[in-house]
């Protein structure tokens, strides 16, 4: 039986490394589709969790500060569910954003000034509605479906 294996090694080899290499196929086939149902479920949570505060409308009311403080949960709950779908190399960002977006809606006047350490460093908004609307598209930019 010894000979027949060592007579064989490449054969048997190559056999096991067809099968491996299937396997990872299928195994990464499905887990980018897990991605994507992933982040199309957390796009949808979020938005429907800001429930029509974003994109920015008429709804955007001076003193927002109670109704931003509602739709933390739910944001909460969509980030903690996408979590694991986060490349580990993105994490870190993606937490830090939440915690951003999470410190910001907290202040008694929301969004009216960004801390000097934002995370998006594209520059500072002119009006609270557009630093929101910079956040939340700063959280969604996670879940690109690609």
């Amino acid at each position: 039986m010894t000979e027949t294996i060592l007579a064989n090694a490449y054969v048997i080899l190559g056999a096991v490394l067809l099968a491996s290499f299937v396997a990872y196929l299928a195994w990464r086939n499905n887990y980018k589709g897990r991605s994507a149902v992933a982040c199309a479920q957390f796009r949808l949570s979020v938005l429907e969790g800001l429930g029509g505060i974003y994109p920015p409308t008429e709804r955007w009311k001076e003193d927002i500060s109670e109704s931003l403080i509602s739709t933390l949960p739910a944001v909460k709950a969509a980030c903690v569910v996408f979590h694991p779908y986060v490349s580990r190399f993105r994490r870190k960002a993606f937490e830090k954003a939440y915690a951003a977006y999470e410190q910001n809606c907290r202040e008694p006047h929301p969004f009216a000034l960004l801390l000097a350490h934002a995370v998006d460093p594209r520059g500072f908004p002119d009006n609270p509605q557009t630093a929101f609307s910079q956040q939340v598209s700063l959280l969604l930019s996670f879940a690109d479906e690609t």
